[in-house]
């Protein structure tokens, strides 16, 4: 996204679309989230592996498409391009691109995620002579390079998994103390997930649990990944002012199947209510 003075912010992709001028006004065309996913994700879809390294990953694909403007192995189907991406085959890197930008992109696609170079050092890259010598404005360069240096990535190495957590924290719901989890209503339906009011009957707290659908094999693919990747978010950022991520259930059932439910701080307030009181 970029803002009114085109400044580049980058967002959920599930939420993004691609730009074709010939769609009528309304169309709805989808781009998935997992268009380039890490190895490691696409092997193991859990709960440990949502790192900076897969990131980084997501990233080159970014800069593909900037350098390329070609979708990374855009002729590929879900199922083919996974495949290939899980036994190290990567997109043909056109000869028009840099040497510099070449290796940059081999680099942020390794197999390895440890030999994936962090944020900061891909900043260190592109703020090296050999990307920005060529720079058609160099001066605009340093002013944005200023702006963002209070916003800039730490150098210490980010792994903030939910798997640092589990020492600490009691988040996984198995079927030892589900039972201790009771339905007391239900509270909506959406498009990927419902959610009902629930207690804990050990301390009588009120929560909000909330269980993915199952639909078709890749749409539920995506669901799972996108809630356990909330789960990490929501749990990891405790600020009184979003609504916490209390526990986790990977082995939920749900009609005859297994799925993902999340459990979440109650929070006993209509979105409208909230709007007209300024809460």
């Amino acid at each position: 996204m970029l803002d009114r003075d085109l400044h580049p912010f980058l967002s959920n992709f599930g939420f993004s679309r691609r730009d074709n001028l010939e769609l009528e006004e309304y169309s709805a065309i989808s781009l998935p989230s997992d268009s380039f996913s890490a190895p490691e994700i696409l092997n193991c879809c859990n709960l440990y592996t949502f790192t900076e390294a897969t990131d980084v990953f997501a990233y080159s694909g970014v800069v593909f498409a900037v350098l390329t403007n070609k979708m990374p192995f855009e002729k590929m189907n879900f199922y083919i391009k996974s495949k290939a991406i899980k036994s190290g085959d990567r997109p043909y890197i056109p000869e028009f691109v840099p040497e510099h930008w070449r290796n940059l992109l081999n680099q942020c696609w390794a197999q390895d995620p440890n030999k994936r170079p962090t944020f900061t050092e891909i900043c260190d890259m592109l703020e090296t002579d050999d990307f920005v010598n060529n720079l058609s404005d160099r001066g605009a360069f340093d002013e944005y390079k200023k702006q963002m240096e209070p916003f800039r990535p730490s150098s210490k190495k980010s792994d903030k998994s939910i798997e640092s957590n589990r020492s600490k924290d009691d988040i996984f719901i198995g079927e030892d103390n589900q039972k201790y989890y009771k339905k007391i209503d239900d509270i909506g339906e959406g498009r990927r997930s419902i959610a009902y009011k629930i207690i804990d009957t050990r301390t009588n707290e009120i929560l909000c649990k909330k269980v993915v659908k199952i639909q078709d094999d890749l749409t539920s693919f995506k669901n799972i990944k996108n809630a356990i990747k909330e789960f990490e978010v929501l749990h990891s950022i405790k600020h009184p002012c979003i609504c916490r991520a209390i526990a986790i259930n990977p082995a939920e059932p749900f009609n005859n199947v297994t799925t993902v439910s999340l459990y979440l701080e109650f929070i006993p307030r209509k979105l409208k209510d909230c709007l007209a009181n300024k809460i």
